[in-house]
Formats: C-alpha cells, structure tokens, sequence
C-alpha cells in the first residue's frame, strides 16, 4: 500500500495529516509552530513516526503542503506570521529527508478551498472560502477552478480594510483590516475593549475565542456584543467580495468557525442586511473545519502524482 502526508503549517500549530493513496485520513496530529528550525522539527517528527509504523520511506508517494502566507511557483514569497521570505519550501524538506520525493506547495487558505470544493462541486462552480484563525485568509473557486493570481495574493481576504472605529494597525502594516477584527487577537481585543463598558462572566484569565462563542450562547452581553461585531465586518467583507466576483456559496472554516451556529446566524443576520435584496447567496461551515488544509494539501498531491 502507499501512502502520502498532508501538512498544513499555520501560524501557531502544524497540522500533519497520514493519508492512503485515495486520500483516505489515516491519521493525525499536530505541534506547536516553533519558527526555529520549522522544516527541520517536522521532518524529524514525520521520521518518527514512519519509523514507529514500520512504513518504508520508499512507500511514501510524496507530501503536500499549505503554508501560511504568498507561495508562487513552489516558493514562500512571504509569511509574516512565520517570519519566512523568499524561501524554497520543497528544497528544503527534500534536504532535511534526503530524497527527492514528490511535492508540492501551496497557500494553506487555497488548500483548504480545494478540500471545501471537492465535497460542494457537484452543487457549485463559484465558491469563496474563507479561514478564520491566527489571522484570516481565503481562496476562490470561479467557474470550477481555483484562482491564485499572478503573484499567488489571491484570496488575502483578511487585509480588506472593513474599520475605521478601532483603526489598529494590522501585521500587514495597513490600518482597520478584517484581520484585526475577525481573528483570535481580534475577537480578544475587542473583549478586552468593552471588559470596564460592558456586563460579563467571562474570566479575561483564560480569554479564548471559544469561551467568548460559548458566552454569547448564554447571552453574556459582553461577548454578544463581541460576536455582533465581528459578524458585521465579516459581512461587509463578503459584500464586497460578492459584489466582485458574484458567487454562488461562502464557506467559513479555520478554528473559529468551529463557534457553529452562533456564528454562523449573526453572519447571515448582518451579511443579508447589508446586500442586495435578492441575492441568494448561500453561506455555509466548513466540512472539513481544521483538517481542511491537510485534505487539500493531500487531494493536490495525489492529483499531482495520480496515486502512481
């Protein structure tokens, strides 16, 4: 039988994904993102753990990986929340394992939109993706193919600039982007904005993003507040992306959307007020939630390889 990795390298933790040839799931776990020796750390821990299986490297029909940042023609042009530039991902691993095994490449938003469309391309050709986490990203299917631009920027959806109330300066540089609102540091800035305005049970000792969503559905007044604002710059993102590329169905994943229907309804509550009134665009939680980037790294190398 032979095998192939998934790897989707985020800002805070690395998702590694074991695989059958059919992309079948076999296996998984993930590690702290520790920007030392990165490649290096996970190279090591996939040694380990063919090694603790008994599986050859030689079953091995290759990795695919998702990276947190700009990728073009194999390389990470930039990675703000890995510190990377201009780094040639693949050569890199192949160094570290010593084979020229098959690989590829790719944004880890784009990845988990080819893992989100296969499972909605029997009912779609127009997808927009977008990953809420450690910062926010996206990717775009239109007309049944994905898009990555000329420069592999397609699909930067957290860098739209969506606020002028709290103007913090965003990783990119710029002021008021989606990102500083709709992300883990996001949602807890903006808790801790209304934490001496407004009523709440939450213990800012242990803030998380869950513990905000399961607040919220207990009405904690606080937190609401905090889901109602962030669902409303989250929509007016979509609007304006919708009103560009017009498509059929969003799809929110990444960690916080794991928050579920509390999320969920505040976006289409705010994303229906604010567009036009006869759109029908249908918004969706992911499938594959965290696991999406692994699946797609995987679906895009058993493409790449045709299970040979």
């Amino acid at each position: 039988m032979r095998y192939l990795f998934g790897i989707d390298i985020g800002g805070t933790s690395v998702k590694i994904g074991f695989f059958s040839e059919n992309t079948e799931l076999l296996e998984e776990w993930s590690m702290p993102t520790v920007l030392s020796h990165l490649i290096a750390e996970i190279c090591g821990n996939i040694r380990t753990f063919l090694k603790e299986r008994k599986v050859e490297f030689c079953d091995i029909l290759g990795i695919g990986i998702g990276v947190c940042g700009i990728v073009k023609d194999g390389i990470v042009l930039r990675s703000v929340n890995l510190g990377w530039e201009n780094v040639d991902v693949i050569s890199e691993f192949q160094s570290e394992l010593g084979s020229a095994i098959d690989m590829v490449l790719l944004n880890d938003a784009n990845a988990a939109t080819i893992a989100e469309f296969s499972v909605l391309r029997n009912q779609y050709s127009n997808m927009v993706f977008l990953t809420l986490g450690t910062g926010v990203g996206g990717g775009m299917v239109l007309n049944g193919q994905l898009l990555e631009g000329a420069n592999g920027k397609c699909g930067e959806f957290g860098h739209l600039k969506v606020d002028d109330k709290y103007r913090e300066v965003c990783s990119c540089g710029k002021i008021g982007c989606l990102e500083t609102i709709v992300s883990i540091r996001g949602l807890k800035r903006l808790a801790l904005h209304y934490q001496k305005i407004l009523p709440t049970k939450l213990s800012f000792d242990r803030l998380t993003p869950k513990s905000i969503f399961d607040a919220a559905r207990k009405k904690d007044v606080l937190a609401a507040r905090v889901v109602t604002e962030a669902a409303d710059a989250l929509a007016t993102a979509m609007v304006m992306i919708s009103d560009i590329v017009d498509p059929e169905v969003f799809v929110l994943g990444g960690g916080i959307s794991q928050a579920g229907s509390v999320l969920l309804k505040a976006v289409k509550d705010a994303y229906f007020r604010k567009t036009s009134k006869n759109s029908n665009t249908e918004i969706l939680l992911s499938v594959f939630k965290n696991k999406a980037g692994i699946y797609g790294a995987a679906q895009q190398l058993q493409k790449k390889t045709g299970g040979k």
